[in-house]
């Protein structure tokens, strides 16, 4: 028991039921005993305080004796544990329960007169306290020191450390009756700390620090006044967890409640600024939201990420009640602001929200959420309704949502948007946790499988347990969809158990637009069975269906379809008015098929009409069959039946028909074939085993075929040749690996050609083998006259370069007339050749000899005669290496190439010619030397070269007028002209040599020199350039001249005009004449002068007929002066045409050199008459006249004129009346 200064009938100041103190003693010698443990059993302080505020504690004896300064020890105490169990402390009337276990305790206690007052220090480790709210509170460890003076204890620092939490307070208690306690307190308190000892709605990670004031008094209730922060906290309400957490506030803590001020609360990439109430066990907050992270958001509170990038801002308010650490009857209202981020997929919107917990109930305002290409708007109450209106413009902006729903989301839609739209008008109702789903959905330019569909609707309701589409309709350009369908669902999922029922009918399908075939469809069913196994009912028609450039009339069954058959009933196809009945079941891997009609007409099937557009044929089927199809490869297990071609034609001919009858037996297919083709029958038959391989033997024979019975095949075109073949085709082995041995014992060929005895014929029979790796020719040897050729190789199938095959032997030319009508070959050849290359471009290598070969086309004048020389075969081309030949009696060389490419012949021949005669035009005989160059095609082919004239040559009968007129004519191509003429320009440049000839009776010692283009065609050919006679004598109507100077020019590039230019001289009758003349032969101008001068009509008269300027008639004068020169002059040159073709035959027979007849010459009785003049040139200066009268032969004269000089002439005349005269005449001009 420990008294102090209160009454005695007080209790005193300290009691205790039990004290045990432990000792210890280190040493007996220095007398030293330390105290190691203290242990109270149910102490019992009492503290009073009196009206003046003193308490009952002692007070030392010496202070009450000494009155100076000297501090003296009142309690010195160290203790290595310390333990009061069940103490009360009464203090002023009240009862503190108290117990307390400590480690090391030391505490100190000194009295300092001066104050009065006492000076303590107390270290406390391992602290255990219990007392009234605080059960089992430890410490680490308490220090403080402690000033007890007159009305007021004074702590100036106390520090107390609990794990990582520490508290640092300074302060003063006074008033002991009030007990009004003042402290400035720093805290830095772990949530993990205070967890244990307090309930919170707070996980225990992150730290609290406090920093304020704590005031207390015995009448008033604890205020704090300060400010707090948070760090690293986390907030957990129904199973969200909200880490990171940093809050920063104002705080204001009275009578049981917190205000919190200046509040800013960070999380989540966000802030938010506001103000908070805690107190009663009610909570308000109030503040606005900044860059708060909606990834962040949705993923700590779904456990997702948000695909959507966006951040939110705006006001938020909510209320409610906390007990026991959980939050009840909670209302929060929010205007939320949602700003778009840079991202992959940005998000904007405006969220209102009001939530009330005690009715669980979250309604939303009027609100929206948009990306770039979505947005949708939604207002009403989760739970209860909630109006939805989706809009977006591309469906993939859809699937990132649907990771919030599921755990295995698609990879991607099988629809997609391009350009269109896709909208969803409907509510979401029913609770949160199994809400219904009802609206109508429409698309616009929707793909399904890149599949567009203009339009898509549909009435849409989904639950958990099921989904319902009603109303559905779909266009695609002209097709349409109708249809409904239900499925049931488990928990929003389709199961393959979950039964499924619709409908559906579709129109106007066009089948292009889902597969690489034609129709349109048309189809009416139903859909039953589950999801996992649907069956499918359905009517289809086809219309006109077809694939590639095939078509049908129309088809049409009745299907069934589940995930392991599909069978056809009721099936039929049209084709031409024949109908086919199809019938089948699918069974994978089996099949089995049926199909039955007749008179499906071939020629609507493209190959046949691509093959031959007059072909035509009836096909009749009765076919029935099962077969194995697997995934790669199909296998025929049976078939039964028959197949035939009737009525086949070919240009409106009939061919005959075949038919193919087979049934199986034991995995063994027995065919039987019969053919009528074009009067010869082929029969053939055998076997073939359903096996691998597909064992086989079979026989065909075909009787003597006449090759013409292809030409109608050929259409317009027509064999060359005719002949027969007979052959027999084998087969014994495999069906596609086994050789087929063709043999031809029979073969006959011949030109069609009149004039053509060849007759090729085989020399043995033709034995040929057919299998998968091609066709050889293991025996052909070909033979006619002069000619034997060899063939031996093969043709490959499925190779790059088929062709591998050789031809030997010696070939007569005359063949080559069977190909082209217009030529005339003959001569031999020697063949060494290789074929190879492909199909269609075979390649030839090899040579081929001539040996004195001719070659004449049909129309051209000069052809090819003894050539002999080497053609070298190069893939697509022979190259002439030299080849001589004669033509024209001149020579000629050849050099160049023939190649074929796409079946059309095209060439290069360089030709050098020497000495060469060309007849060409009629009466014209040139010999050139040249250097040609052919070049082109049959159908379009170039002449180009030079051409030099060395000599050239008229008939004695042609006329150089009448030539000349002949060439300005217009040339009239031959009906029959062959290919090459056609198609052949010219571009020649024709000179003449410097020593050239011009040899013709017409003409004499003529020096010419000729530059002259020729071009064109041979139809219409162009000469261009001029022709320049310098010297020479030409007969010109029936009369020699002199060519004093003369030029012919070409200038027309339509056509050949001539345009003459040109002086002559001449001397009739002792008078000389000059002509020029000058233009085109069919507008000739014509200026004549005579000396002596003569008048127009007596100038032609005197050239023309002979006729003397001066008549004997008395009655000439005045009968030429009543004729008009004109007159005169159509009636001399009608006299030239008349005396110009009987001229040529008296001068070959008589050797008469002209003969003239004037036809209008009056008689002495003024009536017309007819002379005859006959004229021989003796010399060129003695010419012989004989004249008579048509009408009178006893009119007769002969004339003799000898020209001695220019100017003297001596004329002897035997006139009408047998007189001889003779007159001698001197010329003189005067001027």
């Amino acid at each position: 028991m420990l008294r102090g200064s209160e009454p005695p009938d007080a209790p005193p100041l300290l009691r205790a039921e039990r004290l045990t103190v432990g000792l210890h003693f280190p040493s007996f010698i220095d007398r030293k005993v330390n105290v190691e443990s203290l242990t109270l059993v149910k102490p019992a302080a009492n503290i009073i305080v009196g009206p003046d505020g003193r308490t009952n504690l002692p007070v030392p004896p010496a202070a009450r004796r000494s009155s100076g300064d000297v501090m003296q020890q009142v309690l010195d105490l160290a203790l290595g544990s310390l333990e009061i169990q069940d103490a009360t402390l009464r203090y002023d009337s009240r009862e503190i329960p108290l117990s307390l276990q400590t480690g090391a305790f030391r505490a100190s206690l000194r009295y300092e007169p001066a104050g009065p007052r006492y000076i303590g220090d107390l270290a406390v480790s391992a602290l255990r306290l219990s007392t009234t709210g605080v059960d089992d509170l430890e410490l680490s460890r308490l220090e403080s020191a402690l000033v007890l003076e007159k009305g007021m204890i004074a702590i100036p620092g106390a520090r107390v450390t609990s794990g990582p939490s520490t508290l640092i307070a300074r302060g003063e208690l006074r008033d002991f009756k009030a007990l009004r306690a003042v402290f400035d307190v720093n805290v830095d308190l772990a949530i993990a700390e205070l967890s244990r000892r307090v309930s919170l709605p707070i996980e225990p990670v992150g730290t609290v620090r406090f920093q304020g004031t704590v005031e207390a008094a015995r009448e008033r209730p604890l205020a704090i006044l300060g400010a707090i922060q948070t760090r690293g906290i986390a907030w957990k309400y129904r199973g969200v967890l909200v880490p990171g957490i940093h809050l920063e506030s104002k705080v204001r803590w009275s009578g049981g409640s917190a205000d919190f001020e200046q509040l800013r609360l960070q999380a989540l990439d966000g802030e938010m600024d506001g103000a908070a109430r805690f107190g009663n066990g009610r909570f308000s907050v109030e503040g606005e939201l900044n860059g708060l992270s909606l990834q962040r958001v949705v993923q700590f509170g779904a456990g997702k990420a948000l695909p959507w990038s966006s951040s939110v801002t705006g006001t938020v308010k909510a209320e409610g009640r906390v007990e026991n650490g959980q939050v009840h009857d909670a209302v929060a209202d929010a205007a939320l602001r949602l700003t778009a981020e840079q991202g992959a997929r940005p998000l904007d919107g405006g969220v209102n929200v009001n939530y009330r917990q005690r009715e669980g109930r979250l309604y939303l305002g009027q609100s929206f959420l948009s990306t770039p290409v979505t947005r949708i708007n939604f207002d009403g109450t989760l739970g209860e309704t909630l109006k939805v209106v989706l809009l977006t413009s591309d469906v993939e902006d859809l699937l990132p949502a649907a990771s919030l729903f599921t755990p295995n989301p698609p990879p991607a839609l099988p629809v997609a948007l391009r350009h269109g739209e896709l909208r969803f008008d409907g509510a979401v109702t029913g609770s949160l946790e199994k809400p219904r789903i009802a609206g109508k959905a429409s698309a616009r330019r929707l793909f399904y499988r890149d599949r567009e569909f203009e339009t898509v609707e549909a009435v849409v309701e989904a639950s958990a347990t099921g989904l319902t589409v009603r109303s559905l309709t779909a266009r695609q350009g002209s097709a349409h969809l109708e249809g409904s369908a239900h499925a049931v669902l488990s928990d929003w999922r389709l199961p393959g158990s979950a039964s499924l029922d619709g409908r559906f009918r579709l129109r106007s399908v066009d089948i292009r637009q889902w597969a690489d075939a034609y129709g349109i469809l048309a189809a009416t069913g139903r859909i039953e069975g589950t999801v996992g196994g649907p069956v499918v009912r359905a009517d289809v028609d086809v219309d006109a269906p077809g694939y590639g450039n095939d078509r049908l009339d129309g088809a049409e069954a009745k299907v069934i379809a589940t995930r392991d058959r599909i069978e056809v009933t009721e099936g039929s196809v049209r084709l031409g008015g024949a109908r086919f009945a199809v019938s089948g079941v699918h069974e994978p891997p089996r099949t089995r098929f049926r199909i039955k009609g007749e008179g499906a007409p071939l020629s609507r099937i493209s190959a046949v009409r691509d093959w031959n557009q007059s072909f035509s044929a009836l096909l009749d089927l009765d076919l029935s069959g099962e077969a194995r199809i697997a995934e790669k490869s199909t296998e025929l297990l049976s078939i039964e039946g028959r197949a035939a071609l009737r009525e086949v034609e070919a240009a409106k001919k009939r061919f005959g028909s075949a038919a193919v009858e087979a049934s199986t037996a034991n995995g063994t297919v027995t065919l039987a074939v019969t053919a009528n083709l074009l009067g010869s029958e082929a029969r053939g038959g055998g076997q073939v085993r359903l096996a691998e391989g597909f064992p086989s033997k079979l026989r065909l024979s075909l009787g003597k075929f006449p090759f013409a019975a292809l030409e109608p095949l050929l259409e317009s075109k027509s064999l060359p040749f005719a002949g027969h073949v007979s052959a027999e085709a084998t087969l014994d082995g495999p069906l596609l690996d086994a050789p087929a041995r063709i043999r031809a014992g029979d073969f006959e060929l011949r030109p069609k050609l009149e004039s053509s005895t060849l007759v090729v014929r085989n020399q043995g029979p033709l034995v040929l083998s057919l299998d998968r790796r091609g066709l050889r020719f293991e025996q052909a040897v070909f033979v006619a006259p002069e000619t034997n050729l060899t063939a031996v190789g093969t043709l490959a199938f499925g190779q790059r370069n088929p062709w591998d095959l050789r031809l030997n032997g010696r070939m007569n030319l005359a063949v080559l007339n069977s190909f082209n009508p217009d030529l005339i070959a003959a001569g031999r050849s020697t063949l060494d050749a290789a074929v190879r290359g492909s199909f269609l471009d075979p390649q030839f290598g090899g040579r081929m000899e001539l040996a004195d070969a001719s070659f004449y086309l049909r129309g051209v004048p000069n052809g090819v005669e003894k050539a002999n020389g080497l053609v070298l075969f190069d893939r697509n081309r022979a190259n002439i290496q030299r080849i001589t030949a004669q033509t024209g009696c001149g020579q000629i060389q050849l050099g160049g190439f023939v190649g074929l490419s796409g079946g059309e012949l095209f060439y290069r021949l360089l030709g050098t010619l020497a000495k060469v005669r060309v007849r060409y035009p009629e009466g014209v005989s040139t010999t050139v030397d040249a250097d040609l160059n052919l070049s082109g095609t049959p159908a379009r082919s170039l002449l180009g070269g030079t051409l030099t004239i060395v000599r050239s040559g008229i008939t004695p009968r042609t006329d150089l007028a009448s030539l000349l007129a002949d060439t300005s004519r217009a040339v009239q191509a031959p009906p029959t002209q062959n290919e090459f003429l056609q198609g052949l320009q010219l571009d020649v440049r024709i000179d003449t040599a410097p020593n050239v000839q011009v040899q013709t009776t017409l003409t004499r010692d003529i020096q010419l020199d000729a530059r002259l283009h020729l071009r064109g065609s041979p139809a219409k050919p162009v000469l261009l350039g001029d022709v320049t006679v310098d010297r020479g004598e030409i007969q010109f109507f029936g009369t020699k001249y002199t060519i004093n100077r003369g030029e012919i020019s070409f200038f027309n590039p339509a056509k050949i005009e001539p345009v003459l230019d040109m002086d002559v001289e001449t001397r009739v009758r002792a008078v000389t004449v000059n002509i020029n003349f000058a233009g085109p032969m069919d507008k000739l101008n014509v200026n004549y002068r005579a000396d002596p001068p003569l008048q127009l009509n007596e100038i032609i008269a005197l050239l023309t007929v002979g006729r003397s300027p001066v008549s004997a008639d008395p009655n000439s004068e005045v009968r030429q002066t009543a004729s008009t020169a004109g007159q005169g002059g159509a009636n001399s040159l009608l006299g030239a045409a008349v005396s110009a073709p009987v001229t040529g035959r008296l001068q070959r027979f008589f050797g008469v050199s002209r003969l003239k007849i004037d036809p209008q010459l009056n008689g002495l009785d003024n009536t017309p008459q007819a002379r005859l003049t006959l004229e021989q040139q003796i010399s060129k200066d003695v010419t012989l006249t004989y004249v008579t009268n048509l009408s009178r032969t006893q009119q007769q004269l002969v004339r003799l004129e000898w020209n001695l000089t220019g100017r003297f002439s001596v004329i002897a005349v035997r006139d009408e009346n047998g007189v001889l005269g003779v007159d001698f005449q001197v010329r003189r001009r005067f001027r």
